[in-house]
């Protein structure tokens, strides 16, 4: 994961998901948050507030996922 991110944060985009595709797309949602949590510190309080819970169990199911079949294919190929 470190690899990815390192790709990712140069720019390198194709070599981030290359390396690992699960911190790549980790990657994307951390560079989203990025603006949501200014905004949150800014104000005093958390934009928006519904279903916010809602939001991070979709957004971590789908990261587990792709993490998931991510090394099931690596699994597969390796055997």
């Amino acid at each position: 994961m470190t690899t990815s991110f390192a790709w990712f944060v140069r720019g390198r985009i194709f070599e981030s998901i290359h390396a690992n595709i699960a911190a790549t797309y980790l990657a994307m949602i951390c560079l989203l948050l990025i603006p949501w949590l200014m905004i949150s510190s800014w104000t005093g309080q958390l934009m928006p507030r519904r279903k916010l819970e809602y939001r991070a169990l979709i957004l971590l199911s789908s990261f587990l996922l792709v993490s998931v079949v991510q090394w099931g294919v690596r699994i597969g190929f390796a055997s």
